[in-house]
């Protein structure tokens, strides 16, 4: 009996243009965005995946406590480009961040009740 967590939904989150699918070989996002403002411009898109390891399946802790250390695996390119400054007309603050944030939130169910751990 392994102790390892089973997978259980997928949520797609689209956003700013950013088109989200589920495919044969997991989620895929996908698209092109392009901004010619000076406003900032700001968005989020990605996907939440629940998976559970169900009470029978744990394995016995002296301490009561577990470690867990997902593995993600994720495959393609993310890249940004600004446009560069011509002065003295397009002097402004020209820059473009993309960033990955990866999180993990444990919840211990029990009857009736949920509570992060």
């Amino acid at each position: 009996m392994g102790a390892d967590f089973w997978f259980y939904e997928i949520n797609a989150i689209p956003g700013g243009g950013i088109g989200v699918q589920s495919m044969t070989d997991g989620l895929h996002l996908f698209g092109r965005i392009n901004y010619d403002r000076d406003q900032l411009f700001m968005f989020h898109c990605g996907a939440e995946a629940t998976f559970e390891l169900q009470p029978n399946r744990r394995p016995p802790s002296p301490t009561g406590r577990y470690n867990s250390s997902p593995h993600v695996e994720l495959f393609g390119d993310i890249s940004g480009w600004t446009n560069s400054k011509i002065c003295p007309f397009e002097c402004d603050d020209k820059w473009c961040k993309c960033t990955l944030t990866l999180r993990q939130t444990a919840l211990q169910c029990v009857p009736s009740v949920s509570r992060r751990i």
